[in-house]
């Protein structure tokens, strides 16, 4: 069974599941009915970010060194549908893996407004590796996509093959797997091809919520599950299709915590997360 089969057989199975009588909760921004796009996962923001870049679509500079890489694809909701008037910003490192953090020129840098269809693309070089401490970065592009109404992506995209990603712990992260993509010819440059799924700020299955200040990641997860949120955690909860706690941490007192699930199968899974502002439910695949 391929990956989008088994979310949508999942979540389907999902819809009969009830948790435990409680207080009062609301639901996370990820207890939508699920679709058939996975929303795609965070990655750190990095030292480099400058705001206000130029909209341009051509990134590449005359007499610059490096492999012209061509970049493509679609930003869309959780239901696989286009998303338009998202913003997608984007930053990276030249060929000699060199940033340009005050030049007007911006250079390799631009930002892009998608239409109907939440297509974007543009044209650039292949980044270099640099070094981070003793080891080099692989190869990466940074992204932070924007669009009313849902929750700004801040992300980076690596390359198949890169023999620093293995090393590297933001690249080699579970989470950070479907954000390596290969490399194709089309036009006869290479080009990689990033769709990019945003999750929408409504909350609750089809029903007006209050917003949950918790955030899960990644999700899908692995090994662990990371959760932060404004108001401090309380306690976390984590139960399976059948309504059986399986996990839990309790005495919390902290805005962030981590769990390990490498033990549990492959599933979805609620979470029922107790804050200083209420309790929340939020839902995560296990791959």
């Amino acid at each position: 069974m391929n990956r989008k089969d088994f979310i949508l057989k999942t979540g389907a199975a999902m819809l009969a599941f009830t948790l435990p009588a409680r207080n009062n909760y609301a639901l996370g921004d990820d207890q939508e009915a699920l679709g058939a796009c996975i929303p795609t996962t965070a990655d750190i923001l990095g030292p480099y970010y400058r705001a206000g870049a130029p909209f341009r679509s051509d990134l590449t500079i005359a007499g610059d060194p490096g492999t012209i890489l061509n970049y493509r694809g679609r930003v869309t909701d959780e239901d696989c549908n286009p998303l338009a008037n998202a913003i997608v910003d984007v930053w990276q490192a030249n060929s000699d893996a060199v940033y340009d953090g005050t030049s007007a020129n911006f250079n390799y840098r631009g930002r892009f407004q998608t239409g109907a269809d939440g297509a974007y693309a543009f044209r650039s070089v292949k980044p270099g590796w640099y070094l981070n401490g003793a080891q080099y970065r692989p190869a990466h592009i940074h992204f932070r996509v924007t669009c009313p109404g849902y929750t700004e992506l801040i992300t980076q995209l690596y390359f198949e093959g890169d023999p620093y990603i293995a090393a590297d712990p933001w690249a080699s992260a579970p989470g950070a797997e479907m954000r390596i993509v290969p490399l194709g010819v089309e036009g006869g440059e290479d080009t990689a091809v990033f769709d990019i799924t945003l999750h929408a700020n409504t909350t609750g299955i089809r029903e007006k919520q209050r917003a949950s200040p918790v955030s899960l990641t990644p999700n899908p997860a692995s090994d662990r599950l990371s959760f932060r949120s404004g108001p401090a955690l309380r306690s976390i909860e984590i139960f399976n299709a059948a309504g059986q706690l399986v996990v839990t941490a309790y005495d919390l007192n902290a805005t962030e915590h981590t769990l390990r699930i490498n033990y549990l199968g492959p599933a979805m899974y609620f979470c029922r997360v107790e804050t200083a502002d209420g309790i929340f439910v939020h839902r995560f695949l296990k791959e």
